[in-house]
């Protein structure tokens, strides 16, 4: 797993520093880690949501620091590629990104995990470090279209928080 070529042609120094702060989080290095497990089962628990992932955008993949409900080839390979990811979307900006009905969106309806695994809602909290980089995104997605409430969403903002204070921990403990 790559964070990418961080002098790659035409990466924005945004990305760039984005690129850099997940190395510096040593991401790639993560093995698996029960506080995020924890974290990521009580989104799950807290929403309703039969799937609850830590995630991490890298160059061109994403990348799950935990999941819950997460079966199958998508457990096996612990992410997917970039271009098929929601998290990318969620990323791009500090309030949640939520889609009700991926099936109804058709930026997103030929996704393969629409089409072929029967994602339909997402909502994933961008996860900003200290520095103000978004890593990656703790989010809940769902088979079933829907919303989550404003109680819902602000308890994952409040587990996204935890995530990134693991991840800073980590890199404190050199763990």
């Amino acid at each position: 797993m790559s964070t990418g070529p961080m002098d790659a042609p035409g990466l924005s120094d945004a990305e760039r520093a984005r690129l850099e702060e997940i190395a510096r989080l040593r991401i790639p290095e993560l093995e698996h880690d029960h506080v995020l497990d924890a974290i990521v089962r009580e989104a799950a628990e807290a929403t309703g949501a039969p799937i609850a992932l830590a995630t991490a955008v890298l160059d061109d993949a994403q990348f799950f620091l935990a999941g819950h409900g997460v079966g199958g080839w998508l457990a096996a390979a612990r992410g997917t590629p970039r271009s098929w990811s929601f998290c990318t979307h969620a990323i791009q900006g500090t309030e949640p990104f939520v889609i009700h009905d991926a099936t109804e969106m058709p930026e997103h309806a030929d996704n393969p995990l629409v089409r072929n695994d029967g994602v339909r809602a997402y909502t994933g909290i961008p996860l900003i470090t200290g520095r103000g980089h978004a890593v990656g995104t703790l989010c809940v997605a769902d088979g079933a279209a829907g919303t989550l409430s404003e109680t819902q969403v602000a308890v994952l903002k409040e587990l996204a928080s935890r995530v990134i204070a693991r991840l800073e921990e980590r890199v404190q403990d050199g763990s």
